[in-house]
Order: structure tokens, then sequence, then C-alpha cells
């Protein structure tokens, strides 16, 4: 393309953009001779470089004008090369705009290439095109029109033998299908693209099919089936030697480990996939892999190192426009917030979560945001809320078969029945979050639900239950895996020993609370954050060393006092 008709388009977009109204048809028609594939690409390129400066009434006037002009070349009087041109050109711009979740303005491009490829006979492109429209519909939350989409587009894959495509949209056909909640028939498409695969010898597309597997187990929360297909990924992976292919794998590994409460295996697997992300430049694999770290170190009480990956996400997300990824971070931040009981921030996180949510009709997130949303309530005795909003979450969770979900949202209206003193009910819910816990081997839910238990039981003053929950959640809970937990239910069940006087009983749960304190402190990065974890702490040495005086272990109360934060004068202990 010489450079006087470069020169010559960018003066005809000037003048489009320059001129009144009503007037862009009669100026294209005045230089019918720059009417060319040329002009659009220079059209589209002009629009996007406005709307990355900011200039969207611009950007949004130039695409209109380029969607004109695309459907005008691609038309019935203009030679089939040119509308092939014009077909490429439009497919190649909605792969851009979707790439940026720019959904609406995708379809429409592939609506136009769509008819043009029809109209010319190109089955490979109207293939590509209505693929290419079911995904954007499965974006927007059209999963049924997603799916209408994708069985055409199997239709003429197998028609023309085109195997990778079919083996490609099998696996959306499947996405779809996990997208509506019905994972047994995602299951089936995803094991026809598996076999697919293996026929046709595609080691590539056998292991995205095995990525898709494990992806629907661990929606689930089949964990130990979901670990087999993705570590069955990472082999393929590994043994074909793509680099870059295995940052997925490693992320769906994190997401395992994370949700079974092995956190030391989820943090290295997930810097594995930062650090691939990092290196292809993927920006969107990057941030939610920060993330992904950031939820760990909550997990784990780290709340500044948490902070510190969540604002590293933040940064990276700005270069992406994934409003998943947005909310994921948003919710993040709020756990952290309410951690460190700052309600009011931590509602503002979660309601904007609950609002992203509802606007891509994400629903397990929905279920996620509610159920934050309904712990605020239930910490600032707003119980009536918390069992709306609890509620609410639960129907969802158990609409879209989320046991995750549905196990946090019992678990919560069990505290807030405790709250209100309705322990009976209070019981009933928690045993129902226990059970599902149990169920989907997620160990951290486990836990939890037994330590809830055990609270329930000593407002009841039945002591001997209590006691036996919290030792269960002690078996789970250690100060290394789940520290914040541990430490609880340590703190806990010493007290229940120190007031019975029974001082073996109260150093069978202090010590591992004083453990769990050492971890916390260890994995701290502020004097503030130190200082809190000291102040939690201090009841639990002072008891300890009581506990080893009054059993006449003196060693051991000295060495427990010189553990301590703050270590009192041994002349207080002798």
């Amino acid at each position: 393309m010489d450079k006087n008709r470069i020169n010559a388009y960018w003066q005809l977009i000037q003048k489009l953009l320059e001129s009144p109204n009503g007037e862009q048809r009669q100026i294209l028609n005045a230089h019918f001779k720059l009417l060319d594939p040329g002009l659009l690409q220079t059209i589209i390129a002009v629009a996007q470089q406005l709307d990355d400066d900011g200039n969207q009434n611009d950007a949004s006037f130039l695409t209109k004008v380029a969607l004109q002009l695309g459907e005008f070349l691609g038309g019935d009087p203009q030679p089939k090369l040119i509308r092939k041109q014009i077909a490429n050109i439009l497919l190649a711009w909605g792969i851009k705009q979707y790439d940026i979740s720019q959904f609406i303005l995708a379809c429409q491009c592939w609506e136009h290439s769509l008819i043009i490829y029809q109209d010319i006979n190109d089955r490979q492109g109207e293939a590509d095109s209505l693929g290419n429209l079911g995904n954007a519909y499965n974006a927007l939350g059209q999963h049924k029109k997603a799916i209408a989409f994708f069985q055409k587009t199997l239709a003429i894959q197998h028609k023309i033998k085109d195997y990778q495509g079919e083996a490609y949209s099998l696996i959306n056909l499947g996405n779809a299908y996990t997208d509506l909640f019905n994972y047994k028939e995602a299951i089936v498409f995803y094991q026809k693209s598996l076999r697919v695969s293996k026929i046709k010898k595609n080691l590539q597309e056998e292991a995205n099919a095995l990525l898709s597997l494990g992806g629907a187990y661990y929606d689930m929360s089949l964990y130990q089936e979901a670990l087999n297909f993705n570590n069955q990924a990472l082999k393929i992976n590994n043994f074909l030697e793509y680099y870059e292919g295995k940052a997925v794998p490693y992320g769906n590994l994190g997401n395992i480990y994370h949700a079974i409460g092995e956190y030391n295996k989820a943090i290295n697997c997930y810097e594995q996939s930062w650090g691939i992300s990092r290196a292809i430049r993927d920006h969107q694999g990057e941030a939610a892999s920060l993330g992904s770290l950031g939820n760990v170190y909550l997990s784990m009480g780290q709340y500044e190192k948490a902070m510190d990956y969540y604002q590293k996400s933040l940064v990276t997300t700005r270069a992406i426009n994934d409003p998943r990824i947005k909310g994921n971070l948003l919710n993040a931040l709020g756990n952290i917030y309410f951690s460190i009981k700052q309600y009011e921030q931590a509602t503002i996180c979660y309601t904007q979560h609950l609002d992203i949510s509802l606007e891509i009709k994400d629903l397990r997130h929905q279920v996620v945001s509610l159920n934050s949303l309904g712990n605020v309530c239930e910490a600032l005795k707003r119980f009536e809320d918390a069992i709306t909003i609890l509620q609410q979450s639960w129907k969802i969770a158990k609409e879209i078969q989320d046991s995750q979900g549905k196990a946090s949202a019992l678990g919560s209206l069990g505290i807030v029945y405790s709250s209100l003193g309705q322990y009976e009910q209070s019981i009933s819910f928690h045993q129902q979050h226990l059970n599902i816990a149990r169920e989907i081997k997620a160990r951290q839910l486990e836990g939890v639900a037994l330590n809830n238990i055990a609270n329930v039981y000593q407002q009841l003053q039945e002591t001997e239950v209590a006691i036996e929950k919290y030792r269960d959640c002690l078996t789970i809970a250690t100060s290394e895996t789940m520290p914040p937990l541990c430490f609880t239910a340590g703190h806990n069940l010493g007290n229940i020993g120190f007031t019975q006087s029974d001082w073996q009983l109260a150093l069978e749960g202090y010590e591992p609370a004083i453990q769990a304190v050492e971890q916390l402190r260890k994995g701290s990065t502020t004097d503030d954050r130190r200082q809190k974890i000291i102040a939690e702490a201090i009841s639990v040495y002072a008891n300890a060393v009581q506990c080893y005086i009054n059993l006449k272990q003196y060693d051991r109360a000295v060495e427990t006092a010189d553990r301590s934060p703050i270590a009192p004068p041994r002349r207080l202990i002798r």
C-alpha cells in the first residue's frame, strides 16, 4: 500500500470526523475510489487508537462507519476476492473485541462476516464465525443460544473433516453446559473431544480436553478427579515442551490444593503459573495468578502478603479488561477488610463484586459475594438482613450445584442462629455444612465447621462434645496449614481446660495455638499487624505458663515465657 493512498485514507477519516451528522454517506460516495479493504482496516485502527486515548465518542462513531463500510464492501456487487478479504478483516476485528470483553461489538463483526462467508460458500469461514458467535453469546450469559451456534459449527466441521475444529467445538459445547451448571452433559462433550483428539493423535487438543474435564470436576468439588486430569494435561505439555501451555494446569492445580487446604503446594503451583504468564506477557494469566497467591496468603492469615499480591494484581488488571478478574480481586480485598474488622470497606468491595457478577450473569460469584455480605451483616448484628442474604445465596448455590458455596452459606447461617441463641437450629446448619465439606473433601471448610459446632456446644455447656469437636478441628487445622483457624480452635480448647483446672487439656489447646501465633508473626511484614497478633495471643502465653507452673514443669514454664512476644520477668514465675 503506497504512502499517497494511506494519506488519502487519513484525510478521508478526518473529514468524516469533522462532518455534521447525516453527511457521512455523501462524503464516502464522493470518495468512492478509496472504499476498499485498506480503508476499512485503517478506520478500525484509528477507532481503536481513539478508544485507547479515551476519546470514546469519536471511537464509537468510527466503529459504526466501519461496520457500515464492511457491510457495503462485503455485499453482492463486490468481487468474491474483495468480499473474502472483508470477511477476514471483520472476523479478526471481532476476535480483538472479544479479547477485551467487548462482546456486543464482536457479535456484530461476526454476524457480518458470517453472512459474507455463507454467500461466497466459504465453509471454513462460516464455521469460524458461528463458533465465535457461540463464544460471544456464552460470555454474554446467553448459553442456550451459544449451544445452538456451537452445534451448527460442529456440523460444518464434521462435514469438511476439520477434526481440530471439531475438538474445539466439543469443548465449547462443554463450556456452555458448564455455565448452565449441567456438569454431566459438559463432561459428555469434554470426553467426546478427548476421544477425537486421541484418534487423531493430537496431543495438544488432548491436553485441552483433559484441562476442561479437570475444570468440570473441580466445579463439582470432586477434587481428586480434578487433580488427576490436570496432572495428565501438565504431563502432556511437559512432553511437548509447550512452555506457555503449562500456566493453566499449574493455576488449576493451585486452585485444587487451596480448596483442600494444602497451602504450600498451592503457593508453589501459583508461583509456577505466575512465572510462565509473566514470561509470555499474558497479563490476564499474570493477574489471575497474583490474585490466587493473595487468596492463599489470606487463608494463612498473612494479610500483608495477601494485600501485596492483590495490589500487584490490580496493577496488572489495568492492562486488560476482564470483569471476572476485577470482581474476584474486589472480593479478595473485601475479605482482608473483613478479617481486620473494617466492615464498611468490606461492604463496599463485596457490593461492587456483586454488581459485576450480576452484570455478567455469573451465578457462582453471586453466591460468593452474597455469602460475604451476609457475613458482614452478622458481624454488625443485622441478623434479619444476614438471614435473608444467606438464604438467597444458598438457594442459588443449590440451583447451580455449587457445593462449596452451599456449605459456606449454611455455615454462616449457623453462626447467625447461634448469635440469636437458637442453638438447635445453629447446630443443624453447621452439621449440614460439615457433611458437605466431608463429601467434597474440602478440609478448610471441614475445620471451620467443626470449630463452629464446638462453639455452639460450649455455649450450651455441653463441654465434652465441645472438647471432642475442637480436637477434631485441630487434627485438620495445624499451625502450618491453617494458622488462623488453628489459633482459634486451640485457644478455645485451652480455655475450657484452664477453666476446669485441667492443665493437660489446656496445654493440648494452647500449644498448637502458640505455634500458630509464631507462624502468623513470621508471615507478618508490618509492626501494626504484629502488634495485633501479640494482643490476641498474650492470654494464651500467660495461661500456658501458668499451666506448666501448676504441673510443676518449671523449665517448660520458663521456655514458654521466653517464647512469649512480651516475655515477663522470670522472678514472676519462680
